[in-house]
């Protein structure tokens, strides 16, 4: 019996399960971060667009042109402006990169006064790319409530110290607001007048199409006159040579073989893909390598990552849409899913039921004009769609085609409906907040503002006695 006693009286142990977060275990995480991992890269920063090479094999004759006319400015010549494009991936900010650093280097050897302001100007409008300006000439300046000749007359009396390199990288890819208006050309035609005779600055504008050349005005033409330079793409032995070199110096010996290099360059042309989507892919290939704890990349890992990277890139647009665009694109999606294309009217009824929806009474409907000629456009110019026109109405109205890319159209849909289902939630949570919180939407013309919430103070009623 005492035995029995003292049997019962021990603690009855409990099995310790795992505790799991989402279906992944903590000591799986653990793992992650204690156990030394064996990566393939040796050097993971080649697959960025951060990396510059020593060399951009295949483009030493634009390098060159670009150089000699660089080169004026330390022989008291003034260079001329330049107007450089050239599909996306073809090397045209690698080797304006390279320029930079080269000549920086040289210049601080001799002390020669000389600057390079560099400003990507993909999806910026007019004021915030002049913006980008002020700031690399001076970090600490506040953009509140500076406006646009302002802030010009910022940016003059530093020209005025040095000679100034301006470079406008993607300006075919500026958000226009304003119909009237092309925004590269005002950008184009303002600083090429900075640039009078009493100042040291030229002009280096990179696109990605030649048809915004035409588009500029007479006046900006005489003002511009640039010097032209084509990067024409790269052809498949060109590409596969680039993406071996780039893996050579980014993996270990034996990760990825020649043979599937090949095969990989003449997937990446034949499905219009460029050299930057290429490396991204190298880049999650190898990431996923790690993960799995493989030594090498196959061929499937590639298509695989090639799959994922696409989508990636999808999915970021897509949450950074403000609710209109979403709603347009959700709305877009579904009429060429039943039909085939998507005409703008019929988008547009779509739209108004949607944002309804999505906002509800609180919601601010655009009109279809505003829709086709500022959202719309806006969200082209970003590559989630392209359009048409169809035709003109009786009261002089445009008609317009939307189509989304058939490989990216389920997708586009699906992740539509789970970020407008997220944003749902979202406006419930807020919704339930006491009635001392007044949200406040951004406008549409502003239409890449978050939503923001603004609390306001309890109101303090006071009373006053009456004395007889």
């Amino acid at each position: 019996m005492k035995k029995q006693n003292e049997k019962n009286k021990q603690p009855i142990k409990q099995k310790q399960n795992p505790i799991k977060t989402k279906g992944i275990s903590i000591e799986k995480i653990r793992s992650y971060i204690t156990e030394p991992v064996e990566t393939v890269f040796k050097n993971a920063d080649v697959f960025t667009e951060r990396y510059i090479p020593e060399r951009l094999i295949f483009r030493d004759d634009e390098i060159n042109q670009i150089l000699e006319n660089v080169a004026k400015a330390f022989q008291d010549i003034k260079p001329q402006n330049m107007f450089i494009w050239g599909s996306p991936g073809t090397g045209k900010t690698t080797a304006f990169e390279m320029i930079m650093k080269a000549f920086g280097r040289e210049a601080n050897k001799l002390g020669i006064p000389i600057k390079f302001i560099y400003v990507d100007a993909k999806y910026k409008t007019l004021p915030q790319a002049i913006g980008a300006t002020l700031q690399q000439f001076d970090r600490m300046v506040n953009l509140k409530g500076i406006g646009f000749e302002e802030m010009l007359q910022k940016i003059y009396p530093h020209l005025e110290k040095q000679i100034t390199c301006l470079i406008y990288d993607d300006v075919d890819k500026m958000i226009k607001k304003y119909p009237y208006a092309e925004p590269f050309d005002i950008l184009i035609n303002t600083i090429s007048r900075l640039a009078t005779k009493n100042i040291d600055a030229f002009t280096c504008v990179l696109a990605n199409n030649r048809k915004i050349e035409n588009e500029l005005k007479s006046f900006t033409k005489s003002t511009f006159a640039p010097q032209r330079l084509y990067f024409r793409e790269y052809n498949a032995t060109e590409m596969n040579l680039i993406i071996q070199d780039r893996c050579e110096v980014g993996f270990h010996d034996g990760v990825i073989s020649k043979e599937d290099i090949v095969e990989f360059s003449k997937y990446l042309l034949s499905t219009s893909n460029d050299l930057r989507t290429g490396l991204d892919v190298l880049k999650e290939a190898g990431w996923h390598a790690n993960l799995k704890k493989q030594k090498t990349i196959s061929s499937d890992d590639l298509l695989k990552s090639l799959t994922k990277v696409i989508k990636n890139t999808l999915v970021e647009s897509i949450t950074q849409l403000s609710d209109t665009q979403l709603a347009l694109l959700w709305s877009i999606a579904l009429v060429q899913k039943r039909k085939g294309f998507a005409e703008s009217g019929h988008a547009y009824n779509q739209y108004k039921e949607k944002i309804l929806e999505l906002l509800g009474n609180n919601s601010f409907v655009c009109t279809k004009r505003h829709l086709t000629r500022n959202v719309a456009a806006q969200m082209e110019v970003m590559g989630l769609f392209t359009s048409k026109l169809k035709g003109r109405g009786k009261a002089g109205g445009v008609a317009l085609t939307y189509s989304i890319d058939m490989e990216e159209l389920d997708d586009a849909f699906n992740l539509c409906n789970i970020e407008i289902s997220k944003r749902k939630k979202t406006s419930k949570i807020i919704s339930r907040i006491s009635g001392q919180t007044k949200i406040v939407a951004g406008g549409v013309g502003d239409d890449l503002e978050p939503l923001r919430v603004k609390k306001y103070p309890p109101k303090v009623v006071k009373t006053v006695k009456l004395q007889k």
